[in-house]
């Protein structure tokens, strides 16, 4: 499917299931105490960017059809809402943080309506009003809704993830079912045939490497490297790269469980999206930064692969997403260190 497609389809839903919750709870939703459930979606701009058009158009025609205060609703509600999830969105390294901008604007706009439509109407009154709304909607409510959302995606196999990634590309959704079953049928197939000049979608690898090991339902991420993607896709598919490491902290902040054994399949990708080869994990440990050891460096097969290599390659990539996250990288920031084999390449 497009990613066009995809991108709209799940705006369309998001704004759909905002649209629902707000005219469902009329009562709740609309005059200076309110407590509109919906709100609780906006953080979902944090996993989906579609979410920002599609939280927008969902408040706009919420508040022109049903609002009592018309189109002022409609202008300041919906200005709010954009606002909001635009500021979500590009907080969305870290989900406390990223709740603050649509808390913010609503508190600040959407008093105005009320104003202008009773000149009596206290704005700071109304302000306080909102933002106790808001703290409950959206910080008491959406963040754990928020956290428990990525983190069903994930299990569910719908989010994509960059190892060691620098999160400014967005999760994208892919095809994937769970529970790896065993198919009883004879196959002579070879299941790492190559095939010269082809490119694979992570859909069209997956299908192949399902069909040549009698395999079904087994779920799997497609993911490139943030740094280098083709050179370190090349190192994995030619068996020199045998592990990756990624920032503890940044799952535990993001909400995503980290990677486990069992049946943990991953597509690597290249710069351009195309399906490398197919690893599945053999091993993840939590070691803290400066406990890693040469053969763990040399496992990721990187630069000369000595430890010192390792440390000052990742300790600059480590630092700086640890910035950009609002956090500060330390000497014994754990590290989440992930082996793996390739199980099946072109």
């Amino acid at each position: 499917m497009k990613k066009s497609v995809i991108f709209i389809s799940r705006a369309a839903l998001i704004g759909a299931l905002y649209f629902v919750l707000t005219i469902s709870l009329p009562a709740l939703s609309y005059g200076p105490l309110q407590f509109r459930l919906s709100e609780a979606l906006v953080l979902i701009a944090v996993i989906f960017p579609e979410a920002i058009p599609g939280l927008t158009v969902g408040c706009v025609l919420a508040n022109f059809f049903f609002s009592p205060y018309g189109i002022y609703d409609m202008v300041f509600g919906g200005l709010a809402t954009l606002l909001g999830a635009v500021g979500t969105y590009l907080l969305r390294k870290n989900i406390p943080l990223a709740s603050l901008p649509p808390i913010i604007f609503n508190t600040l706009l959407v008093p105005v309506i009320f104003i202008i439509n009773d000149a009596s109407t206290v704005y700071y009154v109304a302000m306080f009003e909102i933002l106790a709304s808001e703290i409950v909607t959206v910080g008491i409510i959406g963040i754990p809704l928020t956290y428990g959302l990525r983190k069903a995606f994930h299990k569910a196999g719908l989010l994509m993830k960059k190892k060691s990634q620098t999160e400014d590309e967005d999760d994208v959704l892919t095809d994937t079912t769970a529970d790896c079953v065993k198919i009883d049928k004879n196959d002579d197939d070879n299941s790492s045939a190559h095939i010269n000049g082809k490119t694979y979608t992570p859909t069209e690898l997956w299908d192949r490497f399902l069909a040549g090991n009698n395999l079904s339902g087994c779920s799997y991420d497609s993911w490139a490297f943030g740094i280098e993607p083709d050179l370190l896709a090349h190192l994995v598919a030619t068996g020199q790269k045998t592990a990756t490491s990624s920032a503890l902290p940044l799952y535990e902040i993001a909400g995503e469980p980290i990677p486990e054994v069992d049946d943990e399949y991953s597509i690597i990708l290249d710069s351009k999206g195309n399906a490398v080869c197919i690893i599945k994990t053999t091993k993840v440990e939590i070691v803290p930064f400066n406990k890693i050891t040469e053969m763990h460096a040399q496992k990721e097969g990187e630069g000369d692969k000595s430890l010192d290599y390792w440390k000052k390659v990742h300790q600059d990539f480590f630092t700086n997403e640890m910035k950009n996250a609002g956090l500060e990288f330390t000497p014994n920031m754990k590290v989440v260190f992930e082996e793996f084999e390739v199980v099946f390449k072109p």
